[in-house]
C-alpha cells in the first residue's frame, strides 16, 4: 500500500534556513514528486544540496511504513494480535506489590550508584560532532539510543565523512543538523554525501 503523505520534521527548519522562498518551493515540490514517482526532477538552486538529506529520511520513513504494513497483514491473517494471558500463575496484584516493595527495601543501607553504561562514548561523539548545539538534548538522545562500541565507531566514521561533504560545508555549516536531530533520525545510516574536492557551490569553487 503506497503512502498518501510525507512527514515534515521540525528539524528541516535547520536545513532550509538559508534557502529563498523559490528554493523552498522547488524543494517541497521535489519531495512530493519523489514520493509519488521516485524521481525528484531537476533541482537548479541551493535546494539541490538539501534534498539528498531529506530524501534519505523519506526512504527510511517509507521502509518503516512498508514493514509495518507487512506485519499488520501477517497479524490479520493469523487472527490479529494474540491476547495476553489472564494471570496464568494465579498471583494476585497485591502479592506482586508486596514482593516489589520487599525487593526495593533490600540493601538500601549499602546501595551505591551503578556505573554509567555509556562510559566515555558520549564524550567521543560530542567531540567528533562539528555542531556544538543542544548538548542536553543530544545527551538525552544518546542515552536513549545507548550505542555499543561497534555502532559508535560506525557513527564516528559517518561523521568524519559527512564533515567533508558539500552539504555540511555549505554556508559556514548552516545545513549541519543539530546533534540531537542527527541521533534521533539515525543519520549515520544516510547514503554517503558528496565530498568536496573541486565541486561548485553557488557558482564559486569551494
Amino acid at each position: 500500500m503506497a503512502k498518501e503523505y510525507i512527514c515534515l520534521y521540525h528539524s528541516y527548519l535547520d536545513a532550509i534556513q538559508a534557502l529563498s522562498d523559490a528554493e523552498r518551493g522547488r524543494l517541497l515540490t521535489a519531495m512530493l514528486e519523489y514520493t509519488l514517482t521516485g524521481d525528484a526532477g531537476p533541482l537548479c538552486g541551493n535546494e539541490r544540496f538539501v534534498f539528498p538529506i531529506i530524501k534519505s529520511q523519506i526512504d527510511r520513513d517509507n521502509a518503516k511504513y512498508e514493514t509495518k504494513c507487512r506485519i499488520n497483514a501477517a497479524n490479520g491473517k493469523n487472527g490479529g494480535r494474540p491476547r495476553k494471558p489472564k494471570n496464568p500463575l494465579g498471583i494476585s496484584e497485591s502479592g506482586k506489590s508486596q514482593d516489589k516493595d520487599q525487593d526495593q527495601g533490600k540493601g538500601q543501607g549499602d546501595r551505591t550508584s551503578p556505573p554509567s553504561p555509556l562510559g566515555g562514548r558520549f564524550d567521543r561523539f560530542w567531540s567528533a560532532y562539528p555542531r556544538k548545539a543542544g548538548k542536553g538534548a543530544a545527551l538525552k538522545a544518546f542515552q536513549k539510543l545507548n550505542p555499543g562500541e561497534e555502532l559508535l565507531e560506525q557513527m564516528l566514521d559517518t561523521i568524519r565523512q559527512q564533515k567533508r561533504s558539500i552539504q555540511w560545508l555549505a554556508d559556514g555549516g548552516r545545513f549541519i543538523p543539530h546533534p540531537a536531530t542527527w541521533l534521533n533520525q539515525g543519520r549515520w545510516e544516510d547514503e554517503p554525501l558528496e565530498a568536496v574536492e573541486e565541486e561548485l557551490y553557488g557558482g564559486e569553487t569551494l
